[in-house]
Formats: structure tokens, sequence, C-alpha cells
């Protein structure tokens, strides 16, 4: 009786301080554990979320423990209906955007996790897939969700140790071959977990890890920026290329993920539980980039043509000394992310009490450092109407060391660091008064910390022939596309300094190149941030019947949040820093209400109207100025930027039938106000004009559409037919917002009015196998800085593009199984160009990855 005692109070202390509940689709009795296997079973596990839930939502489930359907967790939410990625490297990238927007929120088994480098949401790039049990996007938010997802909150899931009912093991090794790169890695994960009767109750431990390694190859090809020109056409004026950049790209990717987790529930009434999740993700990349800018001084009469119809540069060449210039770069990023969560739950008859505390620490580096040389030509012609624009020089001899010059040395580091402390109490009752069948409360604080720190550096140095450091040097011979597409040229060997040898050794590259200067920190840069946040809310949720049963939840969410900014403020021309301490307050009130018809047992009529908020990035409030001086650009932020903030509408119509099929269809109205608009703006910093980068409100924006998925397995089939199946989806969104340029509205960044899904499956015994075609419509990508006619209003689209991946697997036994994953199978390119397809922007082609992998399990 005493031990009990003790433990209630124990538990009382713990749910006082404010404990973390269990995560999201942990806490809700309509989510289910991690136990499934199969294909089908994940789908009928994902399904049975969506159609349980009291709100619009969309889950992947791991085929089993471990497993995650893709080789990544955002090429996994891309096959979702409403969701767009980017790619990075040939896999899913940072910008998710559910339903036309990237102001999203991100938790790790329901609690908030940030990946520094001043954003406010985990890079879901940092997680290893084998460490993901389930994720789950809401679409549509209720008041105990955590706020700040205009677009939605996407929860990712991970085990713990009584989601099974006895011992599991597991252990998978995997090679990846990339056939650009012509390498393969190894990659390996594995999992241990159990639970004991002990005195002192029931105890369960859980460890997960994951290592990857990813080798990668990214072929680029860039046109220069459009410039109007008279002098090419004399007495014409035509759209011409200023110049091109051509990077291509070696390196690999690196994931090491931990996963630990400890339970313990001292009484049928009352648990206690400890996560810890560290996180590390790094890439190394080795640039070698060649780039020429020619003079149309030097244009060669007669030789310049345009494309049909247009004013728009198809052909020309220059005559005249003119440069070459070459740069090896070694660019290199690393995340880490550590989150540790102590939480527990009580309940007593119709009383559920949870809590907990977490703490959070992040850290993201950038490392970059470029040598470049030059080397003389006498003439170049460019040809845009190739597969993708050619460039060929005179008088150049770019395979020849003794050619080159090397003249310049930049080194650039960013230094990002967070902090987050939060704690939480919830409470559960279960009322049954009438139509009110449940309320719940509860309250949060969170105190969170960002810092910046750059380190900058360009040397000025002595030219010096590239014999002298031939040690230094490296040819690099595998420029162009790898044999992906013909029909262009290009030159495909270049002289540069070599990556690898300058990778975290920067006072042996400046020994080299002459060079005694060191890297400096301006006092100016350098920005703190803190930031407060109480939050509460109250739900009731409601069962009741009008003419069909109807439940739901009715609630609203208060946030009361406090910034403190540390910085220094540039003004002026030329600028003048002047130091800045910036202290905001505000409250905000957000509604949701999601009602569900129960039209049927398996026909659903959802509809939810809320109100969101989304606070802006650390990095867009930041005061200073973040100076590339390689480049004269720069960024500065915006420390009285106020949030965006949205209403949304949404309606969906659900059919489920058979064991694991479904029909739906979803729509959906966002109003957004405060839009966040990027601007370019010039400034003369230091004697020099420099293009920065900032952030302000703008007028208003929407986004607004419609989405239908349909999944269905053909048991009826006859014999081997019957394991077949399909998932197929289609997004429409319309959207505006307000661009860089005043006045000027675009759609959404990054946002495809169309895109589809079609996955095609298989399971029938020992075998499934699964082949996934993504495609995406064209959509607005950035503006950029142009000059003469062009200036303020030059956009940069990418063209449509589909992505095919595909994997097999077969059951040695029940313990042992085999598998190959292919991803990119088509060698998908990904066009840009500026306004018009006529004038060409960058084409970037990224390898097949294929992975070869055994598991086992117990």
């Amino acid at each position: 009786m005493k031990l009990k005692i003790a433990l209630l109070a124990g538990a009382a202390v713990l749910v006082g301080t404010g404990a973390c509940a269990p995560a999201l689709a942990q806490e809700n009795d309509t989510m289910e554990t991690v136990v499934v296997s199969g294909m089908r079973a994940s789908l009928e596990s994902a399904m049975n979320i969506k159609k349980n839930s009291s709100s619009i939502v969309d889950s992947i489930i791991a085929e089993d423990i471990g497993k995650f359907p893709d080789m990544n967790v955002v090429d996994s939410l891309q096959h979702i209906t409403g969701i767009q990625v980017t790619r990075d490297f040939g896999e899913g990238g940072s910008n998710v955007a559910i339903r036309g927007l990237q102001q999203i929120q991100t938790t790790l088994n329901g609690q908030e996790v940030m990946t520094a480098g001043g954003s406010r949401i985990l890079n879901l790039q940092d997680l290893p897939a084998e460490l993901v049990a389930g994720v789950d996007v809401y679409k549509s938010p209720t008041s105990d969700q955590l706020e700040g997802g205009l677009g939605g909150l996407i929860n990712v899931r991970t085990a713990r140790p009584f989601d099974f009912n006895d011992m599991k093991v597991s252990a998978d090794v995997r090679f990846a071959y990339a056939d650009l790169a012509g390498s393969m890695k190894p990659q390996a994960s594995g999992m241990f977990s159990d639970r004991w009767n002990t005195s002192i109750g029931e105890v369960g431990v859980l460890l997960n890890a994951s290592f990857q390694k990813r080798a990668f190859h990214q072929s680029f090809d860039s046109a220069g920026s459009p410039s109007w020109n008279t002098v090419a056409i004399p007495g014409t004026s035509i759209a011409t290329s200023t110049g091109f950049w051509n990077p291509t790209q070696d390196g690999h990717r690196d994931r090491f993920g931990l996963n630990g987790s400890i339970q313990w529930r001292p009484t049928s009434s009352l648990d206690f539980y400890f996560d810890a999740n560290y996180l590390k993700f790094s890439t190394y990349a080795n640039q070698y980039v060649y780039y020429a800018y020619p003079s149309f001084a030097n244009s060669v009469p007669g030789s310049f043509s345009v494309f049909p119809g247009t004013n728009d540069l198809a052909k020309g060449s220059f005559a005249g000394a003119m440069t070459i210039g070459t740069q090896g770069v070694s660019r290199d990023t690393n995340d880490i992310v550590q989150n540790y969560v102590l939480g527990g739950n009580w309940n007593h008859n119709a009383l559920t009490v949870s809590g907990s505390i977490q703490y959070v620490r992040s850290r993201s580096n950038l490392y970059y450092t470029a040598v470049t040389s030059t080397t003389p030509a006498t003439g170049m012609s460019e040809d845009m109407t190739t597969t993708v624009p050619s460039y060929s020089f005179t008088g150049a001899n770019l395979t020849s060391l003794a050619a080159y010059t090397v003249t310049g040395l930049a080194y650039n580091e960013n230094q990002y660091y967070a902090n987050q402390l939060a704690s939480k109490i919830d409470a559960q009752y279960e009322a049954k008064w009438g139509p009110i069948k449940e309320i719940d409360a509860g309250i949060r604080y969170v105190v969170r910390d960002n810092d910046f720190v750059p380190i900058r550096f360009v040397g000025t140095m002595a030219a010096r022939p590239a014999t002298e450091l031939s040690n230094w040097m490296v040819q690099y011979n595998n420029l162009g596309f790898g044999g992906v597409f013909s029909g262009y040229s290009l030159p495909n060997s270049i002289w540069t300094f070599n990556p690898d040898m300058m990778r975290s050794n920067l006072a042996g590259v400046q020994n080299a190149v002459g060079n005694t200067n060191r890297p400096y920190v301006d006092p100016k840069a350098p920005y703190t941030q803190s930031e407060r946040i109480t939050s509460g809310y109250l739900q009731a949720k409601i069962e009741t019947e009008l003419f069909v049963p109807i439940s739901g939840t009715v609630g609203g969410r208060i946030m009361n949040t406090n910034t403190s900014i540390h910085g220094f403020l540039g003004s002026g021309s030329p600028v003048v820093y002047s130091p800045l301490d910036v202290h905001t307050t505000r409250t905000d009130f957000l509604p949701a209400v999601n009602f569900t018809a129960h039209l049927s047992d398996d026909l659903k009529l959802r509809a939810s109207f809320s109100k969101t908020l989304n606070l802006p990035s650390f990095s867009s409030m930041a005061p200073g100025l973040t100076l590339v001086p390689g480049n004269l650009s720069g960024n500065g932020g915006n420390p009285f930027l106020k949030p965006m903030q949205a209403t949304s509408y949404d309606l969906s119509l659900e059919y489920y039938f058979g064991r694991a099929n479904s029909l739906y269809l979803a729509a959906f109205d966002k109003e957004v106000k405060n839009f966040w608009a990027t601007r370019v703006v010039p400034m003369r910093i230091d004697g020099q004009d420099w293009s920065i980068t900032s952030t302000g409100n703008a007028s208003d924006g929407k986004a607004r559409g419609f989405e239908v998925g349909y999944t269905q397995w053909y048991d009826f089939l006859p014999g081997p037919l019957s394991g077949l199946g399909l998932q197929a989806n289609y997004t429409y969104v319309d959207s505006s917002a307000p661009s860089q340029v005043v006045g000027l509205n675009t759609p959404l960044q990054y946002l495809s009015r169309h895109s589809f899904n079609l996955i095609g499956m298989y399971e029938i015994g020992k075998i499934n196998a699964r082949i996934a075609y993504n495609w995406r419509s064209s959509y607005y990508n950035s503006l950029y800085a142009a000059s003469g006619q062009f200036a303020g209003t030059a956009a940069t689209y990418n063209k449509a593009y589909g992505w095919l991946d595909a994997s097999i697997g077969y059951d040695l036994n029940d313990s042992i199984s085999l598998s190959v994953e292919a991803s990119n199978l088509l060698h998908t390119r990904i066009d840009q160009y500026f306004t018009t397809t006529t004038r060409p922007a960058s084409t970037t082609v990224n390898d097949r990855q294929f992975i070869f992998g055994v598991r086992y399990k117990m």
C-alpha cells in the first residue's frame, strides 16, 4: 500500500511538472500499434486510422518492424494525396507541402522537435527510414494538437516495447548502388524489444539503431539568366544568356539514428516511459564547376539566331579574349538532433491524466571551401536548341594543367544551435453528458533558444600557375550527363583544386596558395533568439444523432508567444549597424471544429473548420546580414515579421469496402493572411553593391482544390492474380501568393497545380512487389534578380516530371527475406526555365539507386 501511494505521488509530481503525453498516434484510442506484416496488413492498419479518426488524416504504416515502404520518409510522403516534395540529390528533400502550404508542423511521437538551422520543424531527411513505425498526416487540426501547421501536421511514430506482445528482434543488411556515381555503400539496422513481469510491475525495453551510407552523382547544366541585348543581332532586341554556371557534384550521405525506449507499468492504472532519440544526417559533396560570362561586345555578326516566333536566343558565337573559370568546392552539411522525453499516464475511473517533460538539443553546420582557377579562351559558342544548352570554346585547352592559374580562395561556415525545454499536462474525462462524451483539456509551456554564428573568409592572393600546385589539383572527367541522354555538347574534362584535399583543411589550403589570413566572425552578424510559448486547449468530443449518427470534436486553443531577438540591424546606404533588442508578445485564439456524419458503417462524410497560425522561422526573423562575399549576396532577416494565419474549410467523403479498400473525395479552401514575401534589394556595404534577400509581410494568399483517392486489392481474381492491388490518387491545387515584386502574385512556391500517384502492388505467398509512379505538373520555383526589361519580374519554373520507384521481396522462410529496391528508374530530368520554355535555365539528373538487402526477424 505504501508503495502504491508513493508511486501515485510520484506520478502526481511528474504530471505536475508537465510531462509529455505519448505520441499523437499512440494517445488516440483509434490508432493502432506497429505490429503489422505485409503490404495488405499495413494498408488495412493505415485505413483503419483514417476511417476511425475524428479529423481528416492519412497514414503510412511500416510493412513490418522497422521496414518502411520507401528508402526514406519523404519519398513515402509524396505518395499521399495532397503532399508534394522537392528533390535533393535524388531523394525527397526538406521542402514538404501539404495542400499547397509549406508552413507545416512536424512532431516525433507527438512531441515538437526541430532541426537547428533557423527552422522550427524537424528536417524529415534526418530520419533513417528504419527507425519509423508509421507516419500520420493530419490535414484538419484538432485543438489538442500542437499549433503551427497551416498546411497540416506530420507526426512520425517510432516503436515502444509495449507495442509488442513479446520479444522482437530484427536485423537488416543492405547495399546501395548509385549508377552514375558507380559506387556501392553499406546500410544496416537492427532492433531489440522485450517486456518482463517483475516484482515492481511490467517493464519493457526497446533499442533500435540504423546506419545508412549512400553515394550520389548529380549532373547539372545551367544557362545564365537572360537579359535584353541589342548587339548580338543589330537592330533587334533579343533575350540572351549572360553566361553559364555548371557544377557537377559527387559525394555521399550518411545517416545514423538511435531510438531507445523504456516503459514501466507498476499498476494497471499507471505507466511511465522514457524515450531517447539521436539523429545525425551528413552530406559530403564535391563540386566541380566551370563557368564563363562572355561579353556581348564580342558577338560574331551573323551567328546569332532566335527561336521561331520569339526574341529568345537559339544560337550564337563570341570572339575575342575571354576567361573560363573553374572551381573545386568542398560543401559539407551536418545535422545533429537529440530528443529526450520523460512521461507518464494515470487513469482512474473516467479520468485519464498524462504529462511529460521534453528536452531537445540540435546543431546544424555548413562548411564551404572553394578555390577558383582560370584558363584563357579566344572564343565561345552556345546552342540553346540542343537537348540541354551546349557550349564549346576556341583557343582553350581545358585538359592541360599548364593552361590554368589559381586565383582565389573563399571559406564560409554557418553554425546553428538550438535548444528546447517543453512540458505539458493533458487530461481526458469521460463526461457522458448527453451528446458530450468526453472533455479534453491541457496546458503546455515551451522555452526555445536559437543562435547563429557565421564564419566568413575571402582570401586575397597572388595568382599562381596551377603547375606549382599540381599536388593539390585534380582532373575531373565526369562532366555531362553520364550517357543518360544524347544530343548535346559540353566539355567533359576540366582541372580544379581537389575538393577532397580541402575538406576540413583550410589551413593547409591557405599555406598551399600562399595566404596567411584567417577566417573571422563579423561581430555584427551573429544573433540570439529566445522564445517562450504558453498554450492551452479545451475540447469536447461529441456523439449525437441528426438523421444519421454524428461524431466530432469542438474546441479551441489559446497560445501566448513572447519573443526576444538580440543582434545588430543594418540600415541606410552606406549601411550603418545599430544594436537591436526586440521584444514582442502576442496572444492568439485558434478554434477547430471537426464533424463526421456516419452515413453508414462504411460511408463517412467529414467537415472541418479551423484557424491556424505559423510563426516565422528563426532565420527569417534574424537581425543583421549574413553575407556571402564570393558572389556579393546575402540575407537579412526581419525581426518585426508577423505570423501567417490561415482560415481553413475542409470536406471529405470516404467509402470503405472490403478488407483494405477505399475510395475518397476531399475538397479544401485555405485563406491565408500576412503572407511572407521575399524581396531582393540592392544595398551598398563597405563601398560595394550587394544583393540582399529579406522577408516581409505582404497581401493575402490562398490555396484551394480537391483530392481523390482509390485503393483496392483484387482478391476476386483467380489464382495468382488475386495478389494484385492498386493505389491511385490525384490532387488539384489552385493557389496565389504575393511575390517579391510589389503587386505581382505568383502560384505558391514549389507547388504544382496537378499531381498524381499510381502504385501497383502484388502480394501472394512469399512474394511481394511494388511499383510507384509519382507525377507533378510544372511549378513556380523562384524569382531572380534580373536586369533591363526583366528587372524584378523574371520567374523560374520547373517543368513537369515523373518519378518511378519499385521494389520486390521474397521470404525464404518466416525469419529471413531478400529484397531489391530501386529509385529513379527513369533517370528523371528536372528542367527549369525562365518565364518561358524557350529561355532554358537548368537541367538536373541524378543517379538511379539500387538497394540489395537481406533481413532477419524473430
